[in-house]
């Protein structure tokens, strides 16, 4: 369609009365931050058969953020409940494992933070999700679940640089050490971008620090590999096909 169709189009939308419901037509919510996630700053309904919570959830990143966590879009509120509870069981199952400083070693670990960390690598370009009018909440839960996972992977790599001493690999112990204060460094950025997009919005200043969290991201996962690729030419590790 072109531009002037377009035009003419929204023109006769809004003569008929379907403006936005969200933002009442204005094109713009929260004092103009943010563009509105329902028309896009068109100021008319994208679909009027579509209702409004379908819409917000679509529109918001959020689609992006089940994908972050293998999955397809929710189709409904009750689907979006059971894919998060999903993955708050998987993160619970990883907490039982024992994988935390201090707990007992476990052979699966390795394989354990090779997959984690290819899960966390969508993290790595976060920062792009403040340039697409997104919605800060949906914004912000995406930076504290990076959060979480950098955490929850600096937790393991501690316990297998521990379990590297023991087994006599000093080396290796320090190269999976040093990951492991990147993924805490990361998490830290990642929790100063949740507040920088909750105070400001999406906007420059937190597309600044957002921008700091996913080069923080960038540069664990790939201490992360260095170390897993190390501890598997040490015999530690499984075969990087078998991760």
């Amino acid at each position: 369609m072109s531009d002037l169709n377009s035009e003419i189009t929204k023109w006769i939308a809004i003569a008929k009365g379907d403006k936005c419901p969200l933002c009442k037509g204005t094109g713009s919510i929260r004092g103009g931050h943010v563009t509105c996630p329902k028309c896009g700053g068109k100021k008319v309904a994208k679909d009027a058969n579509e209702s409004l919570a379908t819409v917000m959830r679509h529109d918001q990143d959020h689609d992006n953020w089940h994908k972050m966590h293998g999955d397809a879009p929710c189709t409904s509120e009750a689907d979006c409940a059971q894919k998060r509870a999903k993955y708050a069981e998987v993160q619970a199952e990883q907490v039982t494992k024992g994988d935390v400083v201090g707990h007992e070693f476990h052979g699966n670990q390795f394989t354990t933070v090779a997959a984690e960390n290819d899960f966390l690598r969508p993290a790595n370009n976060l920062h792009l999700q403040h340039y697409d009018n997104s919605h800060p909440s949906f914004v912000s839960e995406q930076h504290e679940r990076a959060a979480a996972l950098h955490r929850n992977i600096s937790n393991h790599l501690r316990t297998l640089a521990q379990h590297a001493i023991d087994a006599g690999h000093p080396i290796t112990s320090s190269s999976l050490r040093h990951a492991a204060e990147m993924h805490t460094a990361a998490a830290q950025a990642h929790e100063d971008a949740v507040r920088a997009t909750l105070e400001h919005g999406v906007s420059q200043e937190s597309v600044n620090v957002a921008y700091l969290a996913s080069r923080a991201s960038r540069d664990a996962t790939a201490a992360t590999d260095s170390a897993l690729n190390l501890a598997q030419d040490t015999g530690l590790a499984p075969a990087q096909s078998s991760f």
